[in-house]
């Protein structure tokens, strides 16, 4: 991140549901890593949509167990 702000990274269902806020706190300017606990979740095809300062992004993620 070029500059600080506050992080969320939500989780949602192929059909768009939201399933939960996996982060959602202030961080610092720079690179970040983040482990997600998703053992409660069953595989397949998943979207999150990461939020800072105004910057939205969405991605499809595939989980595997």
């Amino acid at each position: 991140m070029p500059e600080p702000g506050n992080v969320t990274i939500n989780l949602f269902n192929v059909a768009g549901e939201k399933l939960s806020v996996m982060v959602n706190e202030n961080m610092p300017a720079r690179y970040h890593t983040k482990n997600l606990d998703l053992t409660n979740y069953s595989s397949g095809v998943y979207f999150y949509q990461f939020n800072v300062n105004g910057f939205s992004e969405n991605r499809k993620m595939v989980l595997i167990k």
